[in-house]
């Protein structure tokens, strides 16, 4: 999951909200980890929500391949998704003896997402506490942070409202329950809307991080462009939710020291010595942690 965003430049972000889609929780932000343990029980403690934590509060969820697209001025960015996929999967071979069948386009996009190249997945994760260290993962003193919480039955029902015809159809015929098909299916539907999914080989990141995927459909157009298509949907509101964080120096200590306690680190949540190096940041507010018997090199 990446923290880096875009500037809030969306008209149907504004939309949404007026209509009570969104909440925007700004006004008492959350300041201690007593705060956050009160949030995080509320609403049946969250159950059928999925949340992505993001360290500035300005920026809005987007893709890094609407992202990347914006700032070079790309305008043939369908075709170039596909160029990008059919590049990496003939350079993929060359690090791994192992590779996911040709036309799994979902898991080829997971393995390039993992590996910080720009797609059309959004990061999310099923755990709020998860959530929350990515809203924290660059951790500063009275940073104003966001926690974006997605209703899961929502989002799932708005979609199925204006699915592709066949789409329940050819789901139900996936007998190998791999979705490859299925996949196929949504992908080429290239109308305005954000598809929810887990791919069905999950990558490490994704099985530490708890994690799964919000897929715009029309990557020409930003992700809540795409959300906005799905409006008409008529369930409970608001079926998202934008809380404010935002943490003064003893109560971030305490955030980021309960969730070492809960093992919510880079070094636990991203695979390999990278992940392991990004943990240090986040030790050097922790004295157990980090605290050596001597000041001098030996």
């Amino acid at each position: 999951m990446s923290n880096c965003q875009t500037k809030p430049v969306d008209l149907a972000l504004k939309d949404m909200i007026e209509k009570g889609i969104i909440e925007v929780q700004e006004k008492n932000p959350i300041s201690t980890w007593n705060d956050f343990q009160d949030f995080a029980n509320k609403k049946n403690n969250w159950k059928d929500w999925c949340f992505r934590g993001q360290c500035e509060w300005e920026w809005n969820p987007e893709t890094s391949l609407k992202r990347t697209a914006d700032a070079l001025a790309i305008e043939d960015i369908v075709k170039r998704e596909l160029g990008m996929i059919r590049r990496f999967k003939r350079e993929y071979r060359q690090y791994s003896v192992i590779s996911p069948a040709d036309d799994d386009h979902i898991q080829w996009m997971s393995i390039m997402q993992h590996h910080s190249a720009p797609t059309r997945l959004l990061d999310i994760t099923y755990s709020i506490y998860i959530g929350l260290y990515f809203a924290v993962a660059d951790p500063a003193i009275n940073r104003d942070s966001a926690l974006w919480c997605f209703n899961i039955k929502c989002l799932d029902d708005a979609y199925k409202k204006i699915a592709p015809i066949l789409y329940e159809e050819i789901k139900g015929f996936d007998k190998d329950r791999d979705f490859i098909k299925h996949y196929k299916k949504v992908l080429n539907d290239r109308k305005p809307k954000v598809y929810r999914l887990n791919p069905y080989e999950m990558e490490a990141r994704l099985t530490r991080q708890n994690g799964g995927f919000l897929v715009p459909m029309d990557i020409r157009k930003s992700f809540f462009e795409n959300l906005s298509a799905m409006t008409d949907y008529t369930g409970s509101k608001p079926w998202i939710i934008k809380q404010k964080l935002k943490f003064g120096a003893k109560s971030l200590h305490e955030v980021l020291l309960n969730l070492f306690r809960m093992n919510s680190t880079p070094a636990t949540l991203f695979p390999g010595i990278d992940g392991v190096a990004a943990s240090l940041k986040m030790l050097m507010t922790i004295p157990v942690a980090t605290h050596t018997h001597s000041n001098r090199f030996r």
